[in-house]
């Protein structure tokens, strides 16, 4: 069920987790991903003395092996589910738990939407990263999807990439990469209409991946953190290798941004193409149903002159 991934290759690599416990993980996690939609996609922990793999159920942290454990990051407290960050034995101290959010989130997949975050039982949950999980996957949904994105494979993609801003712990999280035989993309995923701050997110990412030294975030001009460059993070095996000189040529910034808008988007002032990819309303239906989630093929967003 893992061993595609990315991050778990580096895992592996590097001996933060071994083929054992990734089988243990597989079969502890199968039952679980019953119906289209209801993904499990693994995530890299790296750096201040934790190492291992954080697993995320349709977006939310669930589980994490890291430093020889497992640890819980939710529980029950009576009829409701809290954060925690619990070691356990083994495996099976944590299905009541994971059962309860499948059914949780089994329901939103039936109906197709997902409520309000607000009205959320379930904590640290946000549609994104469930958004994120499915392109991310290594499933028809997410073969489909990335497809249409003009992405690479699962072992050729990275989420939550994070890199360091300078004076410490300023930082950037992005959302996806990924890195193709002539293409290195990087992705950002808004399930509103926020197109302002897709574009600000999409400016820091070029200028880091082009090579600047610094970059504009909230509005001020901050440096990247030593060791952060894209070159740097490959040799850790944070994101996937990618040969070709990374320039103007060969980098795609891709927004996925909720609108409703079927025209191209309001201009914008970065001097780097975005690719825009439109988030149709009843994406989780089209996950439910097996179907790739976008409904229309990227374009080009016009640029201020």
């Amino acid at each position: 069920m893992f061993n595609e991934y990315h991050c778990v290759q580096t895992a592996l690599a590097h001996n933060l987790i071994g083929q054992i416990e990734l089988d243990e993980l597989s079969a502890f996690f199968q039952p679980f991903v019953n119906a289209p939609g209801l993904v499990v996609t693994p995530r890299l922990i790296r750096g201040q003395g934790v190492n291992g793999l954080s697993f995320r159920y349709c977006g939310l942290e669930v589980l994490q092996r890291r430093n020889g454990q497992y640890r819980v990051k939710l529980a029950w407290e009576g009829t409701t589910i809290r954060g925690t960050d619990r070691a356990v034995q083994n495996l099976g101290e944590a299905q009541n738990i994971l059962q309860g959010v499948h059914d949780i989130v089994l329901a939103w997949l039936n109906a197709g939407a997902v409520p309000n975050v607000r009205h959320t039982p379930l904590p640290g949950f946000h549609a994104e990263h469930w958004l994120e999980g499915l392109i991310a996957s290594d499933t028809p949904v997410g073969n489909l999807s990335r497809d249409q994105l003009q992405l690479s494979a699962v072992p050729a993609v990275a989420t939550q990439c994070t890199v360091s801003l300078l004076p410490p712990p300023g930082k950037l999280n992005i959302d996806m990469t990924s890195s193709g035989d002539a293409q290195f993309s990087v992705i950002e995923l808004k399930i509103d209409n926020a197109w302002t701050m897709a574009c600000r997110e999409l400016r820091c990412y070029t200028d880091w991946a082009l090579g600047h030294p610094t970059t504009k975030k909230n509005g001020v001009e901050v440096p990247f953190a030593p060791q952060s460059s894209p070159a740097d993070l490959m040799n850790q095996g944070i994101i996937p290798h990618f040969a070709p000189p990374l320039n103007p040529a060969s980098l795609r910034a891709i927004a996925v941004i909720r609108t409703d808008r079927m025209d191209l988007c309001r201009p914008h002032e970065n001097q780097f193409p975005i690719h825009v990819m439109r988030l149709p309303a009843d994406w989780l239906a089209h996950a439910r149903d097996n179907q790739p989630l976008f409904a229309n093929q990227m374009y080009l967003a016009p640029m201020i002159p």
